[in-house]
């Protein structure tokens, strides 16, 4: 076998020659990473990666993963003109040719080549790259056409691998306190492979699709608070479609993404010009973020991934909202900024609604009696508004039927007016009431009139087998929900499905007066990889992998913006998928809150918490709104209580209570209960939760005009003791808990966290008064000037403030922490601030 090594020693990137068993080790690093790589028995193989700051490598050595039947580092799949399915090369079964380490100002690189078997036409690159100061390494996967061995040929997908990380199960004494999180929702972290994440529903996947709601961002971190986590991130700018997570094992916790390649099977290899490398799939960000005392795992490296994503995603480069505040266009409109609360005009999990839910009269008097005994404005969500062509009422479209169709909307009976919903629009408005109508942005109905009048068969997606040309294509399949229709994806980068969207909004903003609108599932559902219509000759697939899903919708979200003329019409999805962000204005955040929200639970004594690191990322870049509550919570108290806190200290706009549906559980409806509220809301019974609501409402707004919630990000969760006391919802279907009886977070209020102010928000949502606290904000955690004269103060809901002597700092080994004692009333709600350095 002929090896090609070159040996070098540039910047901090080296080759070292064992001689007596001809190993070679490649090492590269800087003082706060390392990494090193070794060839020794003709095995590549990942050896350490060190965190520099204590010397550990978080790896274990390749041999001793060897049982957790480990991902190769990469593997790409290819197609040629030769019979057969795909063929695949990896990291295992590819011949290792060498690796040379290359030096350039302020960065060390590696660089590995492997060939197929009698260098039969591929080679397959490996760069590693390590910058001063960074303390993630990024690697990048390439390929080169050698000959004409194989004639055309291209690839198909790609995939790379951390394959050993450090792990010990539960059943080894040593198992520390390790987490993984994921970016599921607003994110979530999890005891990897715990027999007890079986039994949830929706079950905690440790692998998800990218961009979606359980795929909201591109990156998963695994390690134990306080110390040193691995970092394992995908960055790719453009938000393509790719899997990843991570794979239990016995002693190792394989991480890897996986994508098919953007226009697969379709880029001959051969045409890559003389001497260049044709890079495939993304970059891979791997690294150690080291944890200041108390912080978890997915705060720090939620900093890691925003230094990233804010500057070099093409959402990230949109801006924040501080600077897309106005009244025009796609821009942020004031009331929407100082918007609370949430109310939706009936939904319920199985989605068929009661006739009367939707109609313009009944929607109106609900929704006033509701403003009328909450004495506050709020944004309405409203479901089955839309009546169709016909005004018979039994031919309406009932919701989940005829998408993309919708127009004219619904009217009274018995004359089903359309104008009676412009009139019940404008009734509410004037009482501070907003409405947000609701479509569908992905299904395409199979029988609808657009489908069967415009060829809809041409602007659904499709699937294409591995092949050369990717020609081998069909429509994907159909989908039934309870309505009975039958829908097929829609190609979300057809300038005809984005035209429809778009004609649809912009008249009911324009014509019919809403204030914005929701579309759902854009930012939701897990985009497979699809291609577009192939063309009568099957030939002209184009898409496969790649953006084509976040590009199709940002453009066509933002024209429907700047259609409105003076109006700013807020936008908001289902989903938080990262690639909405600066093209959605808001995102519903339903499911997030699926995970017991435990945030200052260390101690582990739950499988699965809420870790909501998008607010970290994102805090200041968008909005989150909207939990599921159902009857049984508003008649209980504490449980909406606790949902409703949940959203406040996560910076979310609150509630999105239905008020109408069903108000029992039972049959369909067992999954998530009854979700009527009204009746329970409008009894006097509910009372105190109606005075928590006011109370949550009116603090926000004093939050918010400091900049909390939407200038800057959320804060590393202050440290409390003893951890709160929990309890479960009555009804124990979806989301039931447990909840914290006592909720803590810190919000920064503008994006630069070093000059930024800090918000301390406490919710005790129990009606009994809550046990003495201690809280503590080390002040290197917050960027706080280490000096009494700049202490936390008392924030009222009037947004005055006041001094607040239960806090003292305390000195300790050269270290400085914000110390307070602390008892909460029952379901009060305290807020401190504190100002920032200068």
């Amino acid at each position: 076998m002929t090896r090609h090594i070159l040996i070098s020693n540039f910047g901090q990137c080296l080759l070292a020659v064992t001689a007596a068993v001809e190993a070679k080790t490649w090492s590269c690093g800087n003082d706060d990473i390392s990494l090193s790589f070794s060839d020794a028995n003709d095995n590549f193989a990942l050896l350490s990666l060190v965190d520099e700051r204590t010397k550990r490598n978080l790896l274990n050595q390749p041999s001793s993963a060897a049982d957790d039947s480990s991902p190769p580092l990469w593997e790409i799949g290819y197609v040629d003109n030769t019979a057969g399915p795909r063929k695949q090369l990896n990291a295992s079964s590819a011949v290792f040719r060498g690796g040379l380490s290359v030096s350039k100002p302020a960065t060390g690189s590696l660089i590995f080549t492997w060939t197929n078997q009698d260098e039969l036409g591929i080679a397959v690159h490996l760069r590693v790259d390590v910058a001063d100061g960074a303390r993630v390494s990024t690697w990048d996967v390439s390929v080169t056409s050698l000959n004409d061995a194989l004639g055309p040929w291209a690839v198909w997908d790609v995939s790379v691998a951390l394959p050993n990380v450090m792990y010990q199960d539960q059943e080894h004494e040593t198992q520390n306190s390790g987490k993984l999180f994921l970016p599921r929702g607003l994110g979530v972290e999890v005891n990897p492979c715990a027999h007890s994440l079986a039994h949830v529903w929706p079950r905690v996947n440790l692998h998800t699709g990218y961009p979606s709601q359980p795929g909201a961002m591109q990156f998963i971190a695994y390690g134990a608070q306080g110390e040193a986590a691995v970092y394992f991130g995908v960055h790719d700018p453009e938000g393509g479609i790719k899997e990843f997570g991570a794979t239990c094992g016995k002693s190792s916790l394989p991480m890897s993404w996986s994508a098919v390649v953007e226009n697969a099977g379709r880029v001959d290899i051969r045409q890559t010009p003389s001497g260049q490398e044709h890079k495939v799939g993304y970059t891979t960000a791997i690294g150690v973020v080291s944890l200041s005392e108390g912080q978890p795992v997915w705060h720090g490296a939620a900093l890691e991934y925003r230094k990233w994503v804010l500057p070099s995603s093409r959402w990230g480069k949109r801006g924040p909202i501080a600077a897309r505040r106005g009244p025009t266009e796609t821009q942020y409109p004031e009331w929407f900024l100082h918007n609370h609360m949430w109310f939706n005009s009936g939904w319920q999990c199985y989605d068929v609604f009661p006739s009367d839910q939707g109609e313009p009269e009944v929607v109106q008097n609900r929704s006033l009696d509701i403003r009328g005994r909450l004495k506050r404005n709020f944004s309405l969500h409203w479901y089955e508004w839309q009546q169709g062509p016909n005004r018979d009422p039994k031919d309406r479209y009932r919701f989940d039927t005829h998408y993309p169709d919708y127009l004219p909307a619904r009217g009274n009976l018995p004359a089903n007016d359309p104008a009676d919903f412009t009139r019940a629009v404008a009734t509410l408005q004037q009482q501070g009431v907003h409405i947000f109508p609701y479509i569908n942005g992905q299904i395409f109905d199979i029988n609808s009139a657009s489908y069967l009048a415009d060829d809809g068969d041409k602007y659904v997606v499709y699937r294409c087998q591995p092949g050369l040309g990717a020609k081998n294509c069909r429509m994907g399949p159909t989908s039934t929900f309870a309505s009975g229709a039958k829908f097929r994806v829609a190609d979300v980068s057809s300038y005809y499905w984005n035209q429809n969207q778009f004609n649809t909004s912009t008249q009911l903003i324009n014509d019919y007066g809403v204030d914005g609108m929701y579309i759902d599932q854009i930012s939701a559902g897990s985009p497979r990889t699809f291609w577009s219509y192939p063309g009568d000759d099957g030939g002209n697939a184009t898409g496969g992998g790649g953006s084509f899903w976040s590009k199709g919708y940002g453009p066509m979200l933002r024209e429907i913006g700047a259609s409105t003329g003076s109006k700013a019409a807020p936008i908001f999805a289902e989903g938080n998928a990262e690639w909405a962000v600066g093209s959605l204005h808001a995102s519903l955040l339903l499911w997030s809150f699926d995970a017991p929200y435990m945030l200052n639970d260390y101690a582990g004594d739950y499988d699965w918490t809420m870790a909501p690191a998008f607010m970290t990322v994102y805090g200041g870049y968008q909005i989150g709104l909207g939990a599921i509550f159902n009857h049984e919570d508003v008649v209980s108290v504490d449980t909406a209580a606790a949902r409703l806190a949940a959203q406040f200290v996560v910076g979310a706009q609150m509630g999105w209570m239905s008020l109408g549906g069903h108000s029992a559980a039972g049959g369909a409806e067992s999954r998530c209960g009854g979700m009527r509220t009204y009746d329970a809301l409008m009894s006097s019974a509910s009372d105190p939760l109606i005075e928590f609501m006011q109370n949550l409402i009116d603090h926000r707004e004093a939050v918010t005009r400091l900049g909390g919630f939407i200038d800057g990000p959320m804060g590393m969760p202050p440290s409390v003791s003893p951890v709160p006391s929990t309890f479960k919802a009555n009804f124990t279907a979806r989301n039931a808990g447990p909840f914290a009886s006592t909720m803590i977070q810190a919000w920064h209020t503008g994006q630069n966290m070093e000059t930024s102010s800090v918000v301390i928000l406490m919710v005790h949502v129990v009606g009994e008064r809550s046990p003495t606290y201690t809280v503590k904000l080390p002040l290197t955690a917050y960027n706080l000037p280490n000096s009494t004269a700049v202490r936390p103060m008392l924030l009222k809901k009037d947004g005055s403030v006041s001094s607040a002597p239960e806090w003292k700092l305390m000195q300790k080994g050269g270290s400085a922490t914000w110390e307070a004692a602390v008892t909460l009333d029952a379901r009060e709600v305290r807020t401190y601030v504190v100002k920032g350095g200068e």
